[in-house]
């Protein structure tokens, strides 16, 4: 299963082929195994976008097929939701555009029914390139217009929470200073006051 973490290190570096390698032995593992179904299901979809890089569009589809099955069996929306993009994405590519636009409209419901920002942000996009692949140019700027508002919004919302974390920390530092320094003075009225004893004690 650690399988799937090192071809996430190769996607860093668009190294296809060997992602491709990568998968095959995971889903080979898994498939080996009783269970497992939602991690077949990810790594099924997951290796289906590397086949649409490499243009193996057949056993893209063969292997979104079956993670479609599985995440529809267990009643992942999200798994869904994902499955739909990627088989928007598998058609884009070969301008099926009709299948395309049905597929990321599919996701885009799910994505906005469960609120997943970020794939609902991917099918405004991928449907804008579509749109304006299909020479639909108002759609494509409608679709365009909202995914950058929305990815503005999540950059603002991010700024805002960086914003007061470092607010937060910002408090606690000058409270810890605060209080250190209260320590300090009463270290120094504690010293003092027993020079004075002292001093007393010796008069």
């Amino acid at each position: 299963i650690c399988l799937n973490n090192i071809a996430a290190l190769y996607s860093m570096s668009k190294d296809y082929e060997m992602l491709r390698m990568y998968f095959d032995k995971n889903l080979e593992l898994l498939e080996s195994i009783e269970g497992y179904d939602e991690r077949k299901a990810m790594v099924l979809y997951n290796s289906s976008t590397v086949l649409i890089q490499l243009k193996d569009y057949q056993l893209a589809e063969e292997r979104l097929n079956k993670a479609l099955l599985i995440v529809d069996k267990e009643g992942s929306k999200d798994g869904l939701a994902i499955c739909y993009h990627d088989f928007g994405i598998l058609y884009l590519h070969q301008e099926k555009y009709k299948q395309a636009e049905s597929s990321f409209i599919k996701s885009l419901k799910i994505s906005k029914e469960i609120k997943h920002l970020e794939l609902e942000i991917e099918n405004y996009k991928y449907l804008s390139r579509l749109y304006d692949e299909t020479n639909e140019y108002e759609k494509a700027y409608h679709n365009y217009k909202t995914y950058a508002s929305i990815k503005d919004s999540i950059f603002d919302k991010q700024v805002e929470k960086i914003n007061e974390v470092e607010q937060k920390y910002l408090e606690e530092k000058s409270a810890r200073e605060i209080e250190a320094i209260n320590v300090e003075k009463q270290k120094e009225i504690h010293q003092s006051n027993i020079i004075k004893s002292d001093r007393r004690a010796h008069v």
